[in-house]
């Protein structure tokens, strides 16, 4: 759905939340978790009939930074979705959405990502319902090149 603009905020949440910890003792591991409740509004084409939904959400994220001895930086998102939307043709819906994000950055500058999450969007009318299913997995090289980009979004009409 609209998942970048609550990543970026979890992820200032979390890098704000590592930084007020200050610098690891002996190389230690430093572990910082933060949860981060938002709500928002957005729309949305609605690929099953071709109009536009009004999405209403609110988001609960928990996110986890850890610093291990070697120098790499781990960043995990968890998110759960509750939207409520309405067609433009006055049809409601209602569903949810989880999320998982994994980042984990080497201490020589390679960076690998994987964001997988299941949503539904059920409607309260003659439209059909929503299925939505998106996967994201990145590599990037400590050159700044990019070795293996995948990114899908699948949605299933139902109904």
């Amino acid at each position: 759905m609209r998942m970048r603009t609550v990543l970026s905020r979890a992820m200032l949440v979390a890098t704000v939340t590592f930084l007020m910890a200050g610098p690891a003792a002996d190389a230690a591991a430093v572990r910082q978790t933060a949860r981060l409740d938002d709500s928002y509004v957005f729309a949305y084409p609605n690929p099953c009939s071709g109009g536009t939904l009004l999405v209403s959400t609110n988001v609960d994220t928990y996110t986890r930074l850890v610093v291990d001895g070697n120098g790499g930086t781990h960043f995990q998102f968890n998110g759960r979705w509750e939207y409520r939307a309405v067609s433009d043709t006055a049809v409601e819906y209602v569903g949810t959405e989880t999320g998982n994000r994994s980042i984990l950055m080497s201490s020589g500058g390679a960076h690998n990502e994987v964001y997988e999450s299941q949503g539904h969007l059920i409607a309260k009318g003659p439209e059909s319902d929503l299925h939505i299913n998106t996967f994201m997995k990145l590599t990037v090289t400590p050159d700044g090149t990019v070795r293996n980009e995948i990114v899908s979004q699948t949605v299933d009409c139902r109904g």
